[in-house]
């Protein structure tokens, strides 16, 4: 990854180890999950706010069947939306990452093997 340290691909972890390098790639990224979160929220509370005339921070009045299904809706589709492009852009970072290290791979093992020959 640029700027953060490289995920070790080739072993298994813990669960501590999983969220930490979640934590570390989302830190790492963090513009590019705000604007992948908020590419799915804005669109979303826009038609909220035509529908009903609620904004995401405000209550107008709303009957109950309207609060049960705006909470169904983001409960169902939002939430799940959100999590599977988080997913997504993960493993699409760790793909760009694993292949900028394969083209750099070999240069390293070339240089180290020059080395080794040469002491």
């Amino acid at each position: 990854m640029s700027g953060g340290r490289a995920i070790e691909l080739d072993r298994t972890r813990s669960v501590g180890e999983i969220v930490r390098a979640a934590l570390d790639l989302y830190r790492s990224y963090p513009l590019l999950f705000l604007i992948l979160a908020a590419a799915v929220m804005v669109p979303y509370e826009l038609v909220v706010l035509a529908l009903t005339g609620r904004g995401p921070l405000g209550h107008a009045h709303e009957g109950f069947v309207t609060l049960v299904l705006l909470s169904v809706l983001s409960f169902s589709l939002i939430g799940p939306t959100i999590l599977a492009s988080f997913m997504a852009l993960t493993m699409a970072v760790l793909y760009f990452d694993l292949l900028a290290r394969e083209k750099t791979g070999p240069q390293t093992r070339d240089r180290d093997e020059y080395q080794h020959v040469r002491t």
